[in-house]
């Protein structure tokens, strides 16, 4: 006879062996098309889970600095100046990871990942997106984001001690 013991332990095992069955990598060719139909929170938090488990897709961090930059971007600094600062930084980090990542060909072979953000054509009509554009959106998202986290610290500091001078 099994005891009580013995049954939880078995449950146990059935349990965990079950839920690993169902449990599956998530591969971003069936993830990206979902993007268009997602708000920017669910959609960084997508994103966030597929880099969980996939550090390194290009298109994954891509996105999310593209939607850090917007968060930073349209922001109040004066009210939100931690958010707006902790946003920039995670999209020059993300910017940074994707200048590592994304290369010619890396557009090309995946061009429908980045044709729903550039909306660009060829001559004939079809959907294509040249590398110089993607390669110029990195390098003006690092180069934001760094002007962003070195002139704004300064000028909220300024900003709020004439205000605490004012109030006194």
């Amino acid at each position: 006879m099994i005891n009580a013991m013995q049954k939880y332990f078995i449950s146990f095992i059935f349990i965990a062996f079950s839920t690993l069955a169902i449990a599956q990598n998530i591969r971003y060719k069936d993830l990206a098309p979902t993007f268009e139909g997602m708000g920017a929170e669910e959609l960084k938090n997508s994103l966030q889970e597929y880099l969980a488990q996939d550090l390194d897709h290009p298109n994954a961090n891509f996105r999310l600095a593209l939607l850090y930059e917007s968060n930073y971007k349209t922001a109040d600094v004066l009210t939100r100046y931690q958010y707006v600062l902790a946003n920039a930084q995670q999209a020059k980090l993300r910017y940074t990871k994707s200048k590592q990542l994304v290369d010619e060909r890396e557009v090309n072979r995946n061009d429908e990942y980045y044709f729903p953000i550039f909306k660009t054509y060829d001559a004939k009509g079809k959907p294509n997106v040249e590398f110089a554009l993607v390669s110029k959106k990195i390098t003006n998202g690092i180069d934001s984001a760094t002007l962003m986290i070195n002139k704004i610290p300064p000028i909220y500091q300024s900003f709020t001690r004439s205000v605490n001078f004012y109030d006194n």
